[in-house]
């Protein structure tokens, strides 16, 4: 008879050992959770950082297909701005708002451009000269700033 009463006192765990279990998940996640939320930040400017790249290149893509690209053209892009099209001559505009349109990163034109991070000090840009092909990048966060040649953003 005794051995069947210590198998009914034993089908649990006492108040103490959940509650050390529950102690030890709080520290567990108190320390884990502010190296989590600055990788989540830091992955959010990353995709800012390639979805500007992946604008660049289909505007490219699409300044490459079209002959008539005068000098002195310049296509401003700014993350969580519209895209300012330029005007080629009289009133006709480059047309990038329409590729923008057919590659799916806008829906509408005067949409502004997708900005995923918050924590830019400035928002990530890039001017784009068709004519000569130059791209000067700016923005800054505490993960990403210009290099010295204003060719790209590149980790601190």
């Amino acid at each position: 008879m005794k051995k069947n009463e210590a198998k009914m006192n034993n089908k649990g765990f006492s108040l103490v050992e959940l509650i050390v279990v529950i102690a030890i998940m709080a520290v567990l996640v108190g320390v884990l959770a502010p190296m989590f939320i600055r990788y989540v930040e830091k992955s959010r400017e990353s995709t800012d950082l390639q979805n500007l790249d992946s604008i660049i290149t289909t505007i490219e893509a699409y300044c490459a297909d079209k002959d008539n690209i005068g000098s002195g053209v310049a296509v401003t892009l700014k993350l969580g701005a519209p895209v300012e099209d330029p005007t080629l001559s009289g009133s006709s505009t480059l047309g990038i708002n329409a590729e923008l349109i057919a590659a799916g990163i806008i829906a509408k034109s005067g949409d502004p451009l997708p900005k995923k991070g918050n924590k830019w000090s400035t928002d990530p840009q890039c001017v784009y000269n068709p004519a000569t092909g130059q791209k000067v990048f700016s923005g800054e966060s505490s993960y990403y700033q210009p290099n010295a040649a204003k060719t790209a953003l590149e980790p601190k």
